[in-house]
């Protein structure tokens, strides 16, 4: 019996696309509140119409950009953590700490997922922007209950016992 006890890699991805996401998610409403305001005044100056007309096409096409963006790279992530957490072969003795990292995971998640909607409400800078963001508004709404879905999936294929 081989035992290959320097192979944890499966959990701790989970704290990188935790991190990863939490910082995206942030960023690009920032960008798109960023934008926004320099398109707000590029258009109040002397500019030339053409300078106008870019900057005005690239402000509007970000913000679905940007909303497509985060989503597919949400999922690309965490579907890409599942796959990869297949190839790893895990002791199941580790499965008490990959249960561990799953629960303070959760409990980070559901207290970034009520930040983050306290950060985003309405009035404050930011919320303004999420009007323009559905996809973003809802993964971050809903962020630890989607990631407590994806984070079973990679501890189901992590700790699979193979025969």
């Amino acid at each position: 019996m081989n035992l290959n006890y320097s192979n944890k890699k499966g959990s701790s991805d989970l704290i990188y696309l935790f991190i990863s996401v939490i910082i995206l998610a942030l960023l690009i409403p920032s960008f798109n509140y960023v934008m926004g305001t320099f398109n707000d005044v590029i258009q109040n100056t002397d500019s030339p119409t053409k300078a106008k007309e870019v900057t005005n096409t690239l402000s509007n096409s970000w913000i679905d950009s940007g909303d497509i963006i985060f989503a597919m790279i949400y999922f690309a992530l965490h579907i890409g953590a599942i796959i990869l957490s297949y190839f790893l072969d895990t002791h199941p003795l580790f499965i008490v700490g990959g249960v561990l990292i799953f629960i303070v995971l959760t409990w980070l998640g559901i207290i970034f997922a009520n930040s983050y909607i306290d950060v985003t409400a309405a009035g404050t800078p930011l919320g303004d922007e999420m009007n323009n963001l559905p996809m973003l508004n809802f993964i971050m709404t809903w962020f630890a209950e989607l990631n407590i879905f994806l984070m079973v999936a990679v501890l189901i294929v992590l700790y699979r016992r193979n025969t």
